[in-house]
């Protein structure tokens, strides 16, 4: 279990990890309803435009750290439905 929920909490970082990177660094009119699907908690990040750097920064940081830790209750959420139907 520990491992596949894991895996989800690793997704749930690289995810808003690389797109935040597609839109920002190459192409700012990137689908916006795809991102609230799979990063809700990018929601979060309408904050970091008025924050400073530090501020936007950190403001990132947690919306990232959200994502991770739903998708953890995701994963493991799977893995008990997986383990209850076995």
């Amino acid at each position: 279990m520990k491992r596949f929920v894991t895996y989800w909490a690793l997704a749930g970082v690289l995810i808003p990890i690389l797109l935040y990177s597609v839109r920002y660094l190459f192409h700012p009119r990137f689908n916006p309803y795809l991102i609230v699907v799979v990063w809700p908690s990018s929601i979060l990040t309408m904050g970091a435009q008025s924050a400073g750097a530090l501020g936007g920064s950190v403001i990132v940081l947690m919306a990232i750290v959200i994502n991770a830790v739903l998708y953890s209750v995701i994963g493991a959420l799977i893995w008990w439905v997986m383990r209850y139907f076995r």
